[in-house]
């Protein structure tokens, strides 16, 4: 039997500015409260990281992207479907 071992790796995800979530936010047509109740997080809370208060979370840039795709799909459903 051969075993083959994999090396452990990091992924190295960008921290994202506050202009690039306002953005990212407004293409997806959602106000901060929306947002919010999208990624458990207050309306406030998104507030304070496009104004830089509070830094924005490394992860949103993935939670963003994840939301992205899912409209993408549902605009591309047939109207039927959805």
């Amino acid at each position: 039997m051969k075993i083959i071992a994999f090396s452990s790796y990091k992924v190295y995800v960008l921290k994202m500015k506050k202009d690039e979530l306002k953005k990212r936010r407004e293409r997806l047509g959602l106000n901060q409260a929306a947002l919010g109740e999208l990624i458990g997080v207050t309306p406030t809370t998104i507030s304070r990281y496009e104004t830089g208060l509070v830094p924005i979370p490394e992860g949103m840039s993935l939670m963003l992207e994840a939301l992205e795709r899912r409209r993408v799909d549902e605009l591309s459903q047939p109207i039927r479907n959805r």
